[in-house]
């Protein structure tokens, strides 16, 4: 596979050669971007001798057309480390370097590996920045916490290069199966209003369906991604915003695709509503709930490619839950967690085929996805 590695200017550059070197020993063909800052912790011979890289800098910005060359080259194009800067810039569309410019003519998601000081890692400018970039389709890969450059714990350092030259190898297994895939994910959680300013609602995160579109994406796969609620941006190459259960209805009919994910947390139930705000007159309310569209029976009725839906079970009924789902709804498979891990980084799920179990997995919701999407393509 052919990998563009821009290195932006970080101490967690050397992370970068680290990685040069195990995708080069994994039979990879690597070309290599550095920024002008990079050069005060990394220099272009290590590169070219430790990883058998072509290696540019901005001295090459104004040769020709380097900057459309490099973007037309690549199978896949990943900054390590992305600096505060660098993401800022790309997200908000300056392209005022040789790796900016790059991006900004590349015609496909770009994998970024952050790392900063964690005080920048929270800054609200970047959260803002990081959401323009997923929404564009770019993939996040997480950070670390550890120790920091400054001597400081938290997080904010790169992921290691160990971890991302694993995850560059997945990404191009996967490809051969997901690539051109137009691929739907429902996330977050339904609205239903009970008046104009209340709603009732569910303690979905969304954190799975983002984890899904952004392995995906990085997969090859056309992702539209539908969020419910209040929830993060996903990177997808289209996204739409629902809050309650029949405008999520309402998006997906007649949608086509190849495969549908179903992660979003669909309210069962939605009170009448009432115009206006309903007074504070007694010391008790009560709401009448009245059930609302079974969305994924709906959907998969008018069946358009392969379903996943997803089961929040008690621990104790699970798997019968996961099972009756997958017989019931007509769906091709089930993504069956326990009810404790809403909200979690950490998750654990079982994966449901109708020939039965198809695997178990547990760890980060990054993680996990990843396994979802690879066993996926197994089957």
């Amino acid at each position: 596979m052919k990998v563009l590695i821009g290195v932006s200017g970080s101490v967690a550059a050397y992370k970068s050669l680290i990685l040069a070197r195990l995708l080069f020993k994994r039979g990879h063909n690597l070309k290599v971007v550095l920024t002008r800052g990079s050069l005060h912790f990394v220099a272009p011979l290590s590169f070219q001798e430790l990883a058998g890289a072509e290696v540019f800098t901005e001295g090459d910005f104004f040769r020709g057309n380097t900057h459309i060359d490099l973007a037309r080259w690549p199978d896949l194009f990943i900054v390590a480390p992305a600096t505060f800067n660098v993401i800022g810039k790309v997200a908000n569309g300056i392209a005022d370097d040789l790796l900016t410019s790059i991006a900004a003519a590349y015609n496909g998601p770009i994998h970024f590996a952050p790392a900063m000081h964690t005080e920048m890692w929270r800054n609200p400018i970047l959260r803002r920045n990081l959401s323009t970039l997923k929404r564009f389709g770019h993939v996040i890969l997480p950070v670390g916490t550890g120790e920091l450059a400054s001597g400081d714990v938290g997080e904010g350092r790169m992921m290691e290069p160990e971890d991302v030259a694993a995850y560059v190898e997945d990404v191009g297994k996967l490809r051969s199966f997901w690539e051109g895939k137009r691929v739907v994910i429902t996330y977050g959680g339904t609205q239903e209003p009970i008046d104009d300013v209340r709603v009732i609602t569910n303690r979905s995160s969304g954190r799975m369906g983002i984890a899904l579109a952004s392995a995906l994406t990085s997969a090859g796969a056309y992702v539209v991604a539908i969020a419910c609620g209040d929830v993060d941006v996903a990177p997808a190459r289209e996204l739409h915003r629902v809050r309650t259960v029949e405008e999520l209805y309402e998006v997906l009919k007649g949608m086509d695709y190849d495969y549908l994910f179903m992660a979003a947390a669909v309210s069962d139930y939605r009170p009448e509503y009432r115009k206006g705000k309903i007074k504070k007159n007694s010391e008790s309310l009560t709401l009448n709930l009245v059930r609302t569209r079974d969305v994924l029976t709906s959907i998969a009725g008018e069946k358009r490619g392969i379903i996943v839906g997803f089961a929040l079970e008690e621990p104790h009924r699970l798997h019968t839950e996961a099972q009756r789902k997958l017989r019931e709804k007509g769906i091709d498979y089930v993504v069956a967690n326990p009810t404790e891990v809403i909200g979690r980084e950490e998750t654990r799920v079982f994966l449901y085929g109708r020939e039965g179990l198809l695997g178990e997995f547990s760890g980060a919701k990054w993680e996990v996805a990843r396994q979802i999407v690879r066993a996926l393509a197994s089957v």
